[in-house]
């Protein structure tokens, strides 16, 4: 599970959704290292 610490500026805030983009991405390649984890925060 993933959970946004801010979802209304992630709408508001391109700089700010780009990054929790680049975070997301980084988790999906490496997810093995998650597997078992039961939410991970996105800044």
């Amino acid at each position: 599970m993933f959970t946004l610490a801010n979802d209304q500026r992630v709408l508001g805030d391109r700089p700010y959704a780009e990054r929790i983009a680049d975070r997301l991405l980084e988790i999906l390649f490496d997810i093995d290292r998650y597997r078992g984890t039961g939410r991970i925060y996105l800044p």
